[in-house]
């Protein structure tokens, strides 16, 4: 069941989110299961970004995005999209979650 989740990131500041993968208000096993995210700024476009998310709690659908400073740091301003499939070790299912991805300047500088 496809989810629309945008999201926002700061250059230069880590970005950490978790899901919990569910199917009719059940969590998904997703223990042998492996997922992926792209970010584009178009579905046909090129790769911008591979966000490697991570199956953090397989038994209770949990995934994990974890962007690290360095790693916002070097993406360009501006509005793109992205998604998350799954395979179950066979066929690839999704996407499941589908969004805007926001490269965003942060408003207060430290220095």
């Amino acid at each position: 069941m496809e989810t629309t989740r945008n999201i926002t990131v700061y250059r230069g500041v880590d970005f950490v989110e978790t899901y919990t993968l569910t199917e009719d208000s059940v969590a998904v096993n997703l223990t042998g299961w492996s997922v992926k995210a792209h970010v584009r700024r178009t579905a046909s476009g090129p790769l911008v970004f591979d966000i490697a998310p991570t199956i953090t709690t397989a038994v209770s659908g949990i995934v994990t995005i974890d962007i690290s400073a360095t790693n916002t740091r070097s993406l360009d301003v501006g509005t793109y999209y992205w998604d998350m499939i799954f395979n179950n070790g066979s066929d690839w299912f999704g996407p499941w979650i589908t969004g805007t991805f926001t490269v965003s300047d942060p408003i207060t500088q430290s220095a």
